[in-house]
C-alpha cells in the first residue's frame, strides 16, 4: 500500500474528529493509532507540487490533499481507492484511476 506522506496527519485528524464527535472514546485513540502504524504503508514525499495543484483545480478542489493521492496513483500507475464519492465522480470524469471503497 502506498500513500502520500501527509497521510498520518489526515488519519490523526480523522481520529480527532471521531473523538470530538463522540463516535470514539478518547481511551481508544492509542490502540487505533497503533493499528494504523502496523499497516504496511509506504509513504511518498511530494515530488511535483505544480502537478498536484493543477490537478486539484481540475477537480474543483480548494485544497491539494485529495489531488496528492490521485497524483501519487498516477505516478505509480496504480488506482486510488477512496471513500469520497464526490472525488470518485470528479476524478472519473477526468479519466483518473480511482475507485470507491464499498462500505
Amino acid at each position: 500500500m502506498h500513500a502520500p506522506s501527509l497521510t498520518p496527519f489526515e488519519l490523526a485528524n480523522g481520529l480527532t474528529r471521531l473523538v470530538a464527535g463522540g463516535a470514539m472514546p478518547e481511551g481508544r485513540v492509542a490502540s487505533a493509532w497503533q493499528a494504523v502504524q502496523d499497516l504496511p504503508i509506504i509513504y511518498h514525499q511530494l515530488r511535483d507540487a505544480p502537478s498536484v495543484i493543477r490537478l486539484a483545480r481540475q477537480l474543483d478542489r480548494h485544497s491539494a490533499y485529495d489531488a496528492a493521492y490521485l497524483n501519487l496513483a498516477q505516478e505509480l500507475a496504480a488506482t486510488c481507492w477512496t471513500l469520497d464519492g464526490r472525488l470518485v465522480r470528479n476524478a472519473s470524469q477526468l479519466g483518473l484511476p480511482v475507485q470507491l471503497v464499498a462500505t
